[in-house]
């Protein structure tokens, strides 16, 4: 037997078994390692701040400053203070305080930041901007932004007078009464007037502006006409229906009555001279 064929043979398996063994035992370091990477990134952010919500919403009347609220977090090793920077702005917005801290390590603090609608917008008009928070003692680490959009917008504020429309009046009389329509502080009101059922019905009643829109802070008026001028005596009812884009109004059912009263002949008596 050549004993050192074999003894080649068996030196060669156990370095391959010590290489593989080291192999894999590098191998599961790695895999281990990056598995704490990624779980740290996951929870964490890279430069140790957060800033959150990372958006924000909010809506107002033009002039009104909104208040945004966020969350400052500080993950460093250590208590540090930071900077609130604003980016580019459309509206006017401001931080409570340019600098917030010494925040104490993996502690959070409120932060407040105003957002102010200029008096002459438009409604609906929007604007976007964004917040950073950036490091007292490490200006490179700046956080990932917070963003807030602030939007012209309030709904539709309805008020109407009077609460019922009435009128008594001869045969033969044509007779015009008045709804007053009011908006609020908000978007436009837009309005619509419907007499319910078959008009040869109700062909005493007429809306002359039976849709339209109300102005922010305004008043509108519209004339309702009684005719009588086709109907005998007696007393006629229906409903009109004003239907608005105020979500808290709706729909709104007003009573409407015509009385149409028969006058007395006049009787005139002679003039006697003296």
């Amino acid at each position: 037997m050549n004993y050192k064929i074999v003894y080649s043979f068996a030196a060669t398996c156990l370095l391959l078994g010590l290489s593989f063994f080291h192999l894999s035992g590098n191998s599961h370091a790695l895999a281990h390692q990056s598995s704490r990477a990624e779980g740290t990134s996951e929870n964490t952010p890279q430069c140790g701040i957060s800033l959150l919500p990372r958006d924000q919403s909010k809506v107002g009347i033009p002039g009104e400053a909104i208040t945004y609220t966020l969350i400052l977090y500080n993950h460093h090793p250590y208590p540090d203070s930071f900077f609130l920077d604003i980016g580019l702005e459309t509206w006017k917005t401001t931080p409570y305080s340019d600098q917030v801290g010494p925040i104490p390590v993996g502690a959070s603090v409120p932060v407040t930041i105003t957002v102010t609608i200029p008096n002459n917008v438009d409604w609906y008009s929007s604007a976007s901007v964004e917040v950073f928070a950036r490091s007292v003692y490490h200006h490179a680490q700046v956080s990932e932004p917070a963003r807030l959009i602030t939007q012209a917008y309030a709904p539709p504020h309805l008020s109407f007078e009077p609460a019922s429309l009435e009128s008594i009046q001869s045969s033969g009389q044509i007779v015009t009464q008045t709804l007053t329509l009011h908006n609020g502080n908000g978007i436009p009101l837009t309005y619509q007037i419907l007499i319910p059922g078959h008009k040869a019905l109700y062909n005493w009643l007429t809306i002359v502006q039976a849709s339209g829109t109300v102005a922010s802070n305004q008043a509108l008026t519209v004339p309702v006409v009684f005719d009588a001028t086709q109907d005998q005596s007696g007393i006629f009812t229906t409903e009109i229906y004003l239907d608005t884009n105020d979500p808290d109004q709706g729909h709104i059912v007003i009573p409407v009555e015509m009385q149409v009263v028969d006058l007395p002949e006049r009787f005139y008596l002679p003039v006697m001279n003296k």
